[in-house]
């Protein structure tokens, strides 16, 4: 077995090998009890007395969160986004509403990168990708800790929000491929919970939500004319969108069920499981094409007019803001 990367971090430098469950009272008894190793004897050794299988049944759950989600967004709208669009400057009442609208979504990603940075480190199979399928085999799932399940249910909450709002809203002219990348994730996220993919499926989440979070500041700010702020932050979108869906997600994740595939990886769930994931890489790529064909054009034209619209509406041309017409010079 490959050592263990925050045993390293942990012992401030002194790698060590995994340490077996039955020599860990000698281990703790050596290096005293301290919070810090009781925390390793409970997370790298399973030692959670809340850990459970999954169960079809908890999914109805994600209706609650659908619900909960629905009203804080509602709440949140008519609270303070609103008085917060108006104070960067949105362009009008159609505008202050897409302003808060990407602000809702800005503010839900970057919870779940916050929670998830502070979570997923804890687990050995953050680190080394061969833990992902760690006591599975085709009859028996993988056990879940309480945490996990409950971040599904909120991630899965939210996203049938997101395809609810995406329905009930105008169509724009991305409608499709938003369609498709929100039906795609809510099936990921349902089909990783009832076949124990769940490991991945964290993984998953954390690349996406990551990498959400400065394209919503991107369109925040240019939305209101903070041109030279919203270019700054154009370039730091596309380095993060690189590395997070182009480099980790396809080398990272994807990669890891090719090298490490668990043992009921032959059957037609798991192929589907592999190919929603590609469907979503595809998706990113053709995003990261639209990306680079604005950074052209900003460089050509030094214009960022189009810098919103690769997942925005045509319509909405003339509301963007060019630097000669009236942007603010921050």
């Amino acid at each position: 077995r490959s050592k263990l990367q925050f045993l390293y971090f942990i012992e401030g430098g002194k790698k060590m090998e995994p340490i077996p469950h039955d020599q860990l009272p000698n281990v703790l008894t050596e290096q005293g009890s301290s919070g810090v190793w009781l925390m390793v004897q409970e997370v790298l050794f399973n030692q959670h007395e809340r850990a459970a299988y999954p169960e079809r049944w908890e999914l109805v759950t994600s209706i609650v969160f659908f619900l909960m989600w629905v009203v804080l967004r509602k709440l949140a709208f008519n609270g303070f986004l609103v008085r917060m669009s108006k104070a960067m400057g949105a362009p009008d009442e159609l505008g202050e509403y897409k302003w808060c609208v990407l602000a809702w979504n800005g503010m839900f990603h970057t919870w779940s990168t916050v929670w998830l940075l502070e979570w997923l480190p804890l687990h050995r199979w953050y680190w080394h990708t061969e833990w992902l399928w760690e006591n599975i085999n085709e009859s028996q799932p993988q056990k879940m800790e309480l945490e996990m399940k409950a971040f599904y249910m909120l991630q899965l909450g939210y996203h049938f929000q997101s395809l609810f709002w995406h329905f009930m809203e105008e169509r724009r002219p991305d409608f499709v491929t938003m369609m498709v990348h929100h039906i795609v994730t809510v099936m990921l996220i349902v089909g990783s919970y009832l076949f124990s993919y769940c490991r991945i499926g964290m993984l998953v989440l954390l690349v996406h939500d990551a990498s959400d979070i400065p394209v919503t500041m991107v369109k925040c700010f240019h939305m209101c004319g903070w041109l030279k702020a919203s270019h700054t932050l154009f370039v730091v979108m596309v380095v993060v969108w690189f590395y997070t869906r182009l480099y980790l997600y396809p080398f990272w994740v994807i990669g890891s069920t090719w090298s490490y595939p668990p043992p009921n990886r032959f059957g037609v769930i798991w192929y589907a499981f592999v190919g929603l994931m590609s469907i979503l890489f595809v998706l990113h790529v053709w995003w990261f094409h639209q990306f680079i064909k604005i950074a052209l054009g900003i460089a050509k034209h030094g214009s960022g007019k189009d810098i919103t619209e690769t997942r925005e509406a045509a319509e909405d041309k003339n509301r963007n803001l060019d630097i000669e017409q009236g942007g603010r010079k921050d």
